[in-house]
């Protein structure tokens, strides 16, 4: 759940963690962030598994860019793991 820690390719960890990711046979970048915040960093990670992939991040083109990033980003929402979560649990607890 940490691939942000590598979205600066300026930084130290995430040149090791490049080279680490070029000697392996597969590589996930796993983030609980559905989204960087800006696109330059998410161009970045997704550089690290794809980097044959040229992200064009036109707001006037957000369906294109979603086919670009698709073969690299993989994106699991709310109704799709529902089924798998324990059911909710509410306790109220009163502290004096």
């Amino acid at each position: 759940d940490e691939a942000h820690y590598i979205k600066n390719p300026a930084a130290l960890r995430s040149q090791r963690v490049s080279d680490l990711i070029d000697r392996s046979d597969r590589a996930i970048l796993l983030t609980g962030t559905p989204l960087e915040n800006r696109i330059d960093e998410f161009r970045n990670l997704v550089s690290y598994l794809r980097p044959d992939l040229l992200l064009d991040a036109n707001e006037l083109a957000p369906r294109r860019f979603r086919r670009q990033v698709a073969p690299a980003y993989l994106r699991r929402n709310q109704e799709d793991v529902l089924t798998e979560l324990p059911e909710l649990v509410e306790v109220d607890e009163w502290l004096p």
